[in-house]
């Protein structure tokens, strides 16, 4: 394990840094067809039971994950 002074959690980046990410969430998207939001709704599909919304557990997933992915 390295300290977080070497190896910190997050960096923080320029804008102009960040386009090769920005650049390939639209490939992303454009080859896959899909938006985050969309992918984000299809969770919710009653039949499909993928998130509970009324469940802690995955409230609290949700939270974890999905906002590292759409940064």
């Amino acid at each position: 394990e390295l300290p977080l002074e070497q190896k910190p959690a997050f960096v923080a980046l320029k804008n102009s840094d960040n386009v090769p990410i920005n650049s390939f969430w639209d490939n992303m998207q454009d080859f896959n067809g899909h938006k985050l939001k969309t992918a984000i709704l299809l969770t919710k599909d009653a039949d499909k039971h993928y998130f509970n919304p009324l469940d802690p557990i995955h409230i609290h997933l949700f939270n974890w994950i999905w906002p590292k992915i759409a940064q």
